[in-house]
């Protein structure tokens, strides 16, 4: 018996939001602080700091104002937390740095994304058509490109289950 061959992936062509959520100025971020404490120990040198943010990817017929209500009233802490929402997915202003995404692949199950549309729906909000949820490792000082890869591929992303990136801000 032999298997159809599989179909070409589709680009998702619904709008697209991507919220960014990082902890407020002057607030601790122990998760970055972790991360540089981890990239020393894998024998990375040159980092200062490292600052972890919360990614949403919000798909479907949403406004801006409506992508708004979501982070506002779901995705951020507006005590200690900034979010910034943009359909490029553009980053928050931070100066020159690496920055490392991970998202799981899209054949992957993302329980954090369907949690977000469950918990849209429970506050009567319009609900997105999926939500995917990922995370930004931001790295500050000096580091080379096959340093930030090393990083990435060493302690931040499974290939099988990540779809992962590295640029140079």
């Amino acid at each position: 018996m032999t298997m159809p061959a599989p179909r070409p992936a589709v680009p998702d062509a619904s709008p697209r939001w991507v919220v960014e959520v990082s902890a407020k100025p002057g607030n601790p971020d122990p998760a970055g602080a972790a991360l540089a404490h981890q990239v020393a120990a894998l024998g990375v040198s040159g980092v200062t700091e490292a600052r972890v943010h919360a990614l949403y990817e919000l798909r479907g017929k949403l406004s801006a104002a409506q992508a708004t209500d979501i982070a506002r009233q779901l995705l951020a802490d507006p005590v200690t937390q900034d979010f910034r929402i943009d359909r490029s997915g553009a980053s928050i202003p931070t100066g020159p740095h690496w920055r490392l995404e991970v998202w799981l692949r899209p054949s992957v199950t993302d329980p954090v994304g369907e949690s977000v549309c469950k918990a849209v729906r429970d506050l009567g909000l319009p609900e997105p058509a999926s939500a995917r949820a990922g995370t930004a490792y931001l790295l500050f000082g000096r580091l080379q490109k096959a340093q930030a890869e090393k990083v990435l591929e060493k302690l931040l992303a499974n290939p099988v289950v990540h779809r992962s990136s590295a640029e140079q801000r």
